[in-house]
């Protein structure tokens, strides 16, 4: 569980180092490559340590699974929204403030029941392959979210294109420039931007044309 804790705070103080400077898109882009690979090793940790202590029969188990829950939620309630300078702000400092209690409080709790107890071999840390390995991984759970809320807006965009509804067309392009460029969709996020664009500008004539190349893009994101 030690070394858990040291990645999670390696990655915790890298973000914290482009948390100052959040504001400039190099950094922003750097902190959003850091989060999937602090998200994938939070969750192997946090599975990791449930199991732990259900082998020693860990009395509070119950109750430190549910802190765990809460953490999901707070990570999964941020990704449910358009990922922008404020909320990137704002995740990065909850993540840390929770790491922090959570590592220097809940965690020693359960430090007398486990020392000397010899882990099952699913419950070994990451070696440096694996930790390698998975940083490539995106975590399923928000990937879902993210596919959800793509057939979403696609949804929308198509009967909002429909009724010519173009403040409506705006407001999805808008999230939908957010929420891509979080997720790693370079292109689907310029798409979105370009249409977002136009339509600031009132351009409505070249509308319907980015709206259905947006469309088509978000084809390619879901296939």
């Amino acid at each position: 569980m030690d070394r858990h804790h040291q990645a999670i705070i390696g990655y915790l103080n890298e973000l914290i180092e482009y948390y100052q400077s959040i504001h400039l898109s190099s950094s922003r882009q750097k902190a959003l490559s850091i989060l999937p690979k602090l998200h994938q090793y939070a969750d192997i940790h946090l599975k990791s340590e449930e199991a732990l202590l259900a082998q020693v029969g860990f009395s509070n188990l119950e109750s430190h699974t549910k802190i765990h829950d809460q953490y999901k939620d707070l990570v999964i309630s941020f990704y449910q929204q358009e990922m922008d300078v404020e909320k990137l702000h704002s995740l990065i400092k909850g993540l840390r403030t929770w790491w922090d209690d959570h590592i220097l409080k809940q965690d020693m709790a359960y430090r007398p029941f486990v020392e000397g107890v010899d882990l099952e071999p699913n419950l070994m840390p990451l070696t440096l392959n694996e930790e390698d390995n998975r940083e490539n991984e995106v975590d399923e759970e928000l990937m879902e979210i993210f596919r959800d809320s793509t057939v979403a807006n696609k949804d929308k965009l198509t009967a909002a294109l429909s009724d010519k509804d173009w403040s409506e067309v705006r407001a999805t392009a808008h999230t939908i420039k957010g929420s891509a460029a979080s997720f790693g969709f370079p292109e689907l996020s310029n798409v979105a931007a370009r249409l977002q664009s136009v339509l600031d500008k009132e351009q409505v004539g070249q509308a319907s044309e980015l709206t259905m190349n947006l469309l088509l893009e978000m084809d390619k994101v879901l296939r």
